[in-house]
């Protein structure tokens, strides 16, 4: 891939300098979502993944389409979230009410801090959501994978 675009920008030499601004942009565009692709998200942490998330919605360009993109990924972990959570009920057993109410506080503990942080910065609050989501996500499925005998 990155022998084609090297090729592709010696041939832009010849073209107008507006031409080859706009085709350099493309190029280094392509050379960025390689480069992404090379990682698969399931390996990443949360933190990082949702960065990566985050960084995918920008590329939209404008406040509200990179709301709105965040917002679906956010709604798409939190039904995973839902998923492993109810997974892990099942496997709870005696611990089933802690765990729920650990559940419980966490989603008081999510919406409090993503509050706070959205009065700081607006912005802020899709990604916090985001964030927060696939941190849960990532100590359910530890839980689950303790409560399977996988600790």
């Amino acid at each position: 891939m990155t022998d084609l675009i090297v090729i592709a920008v010696l041939a832009l030499a010849p073209l107008q300098s507006a031409w080859r601004s706009v085709l350099l942009l493309v190029c280094a565009v392509l050379l960025t979502s390689s480069a992404d692709a090379q990682t698969p998200t399931n390996e990443l942490k949360a933190q990082e993944l949702a960065q990566r998330l985050h960084d995918e919605c920008g590329k939209w360009g404008f406040p509200g389409a990179i709301a709105t993109c965040v917002q679906e990924k956010e709604k798409a972990f939190g039904k995973e979230l839902d998923q492993v959570y109810k997974k892990a009920l099942t496997l709870a057993g005696t611990n089933k009410r802690l765990l729920r109410e650990n559940q419980r506080n966490w989603l008081k503990y999510q919406e409090s801090t993503c509050k706070f942080r959205g009065q700081l910065m607006k912005p802020e609050v899709g990604y916090c959501l985001l964030e927060m989501t696939l941190e849960r996500l990532e100590e359910l499925r530890g839980i689950v994978g303790c409560l399977s005998g996988k600790c």
